[in-house]
């Protein structure tokens, strides 16, 4: 029998949840205050699991992990939202701060690497832990 590592059922289990939640903007028009309510649904799932489970990352560790799932979102083949926040014809940047990978703590940081590393933003976290060390 092969095993499939923890790390990557618990990314699957959040992306699956956050999945759910999102379903009920399908079809919404893509506007400041829709990317709003997306950003907000996505904060509030990753705050739940980790505050319902053991894994006690930091405020700051929760807001890195929202935005990165916020990024990754892609609409379509829309060129008005695209991964590169800058291009936005809607600025729902200002409905957050983007977080600091430099403030999350190095528990938070080597913890997040193995749960997420077979995520797209897993090399800035390998690369903040090398530049730590």
């Amino acid at each position: 029998m092969i095993e499939i590592p923890i790390e990557h059922r618990f990314a699957e289990i959040l992306e699956h949840h956050l999945n759910v939640r999102l379903q009920k903007h399908v079809g919404s028009q893509l506007n400041e205050s829709t990317l709003g309510k997306i950003y907000e649904e996505i904060q509030e799932c990753v705050d739940k699991i980790f505050y319902n489970s053991k894994m006690n990352l930091s405020d700051e560790s929760r807001k890195w992990i929202t935005c990165k799932y916020y990024e990754a979102l892609k609409f379509s083949d829309s060129v008005i939202i695209t991964g590169d926040s800058e291009t936005w014809k809607y600025g729902v940047t200002h409905k957050f701060i983007k977080p600091d990978i430099n403030k999350i703590p190095d528990t938070d940081l080597r913890f997040m690497a193995g749960l997420f590393s077979e995520m797209t933003f897993s090399d800035e976290l390998l690369s903040e832990i090398n530049r730590r060390r």
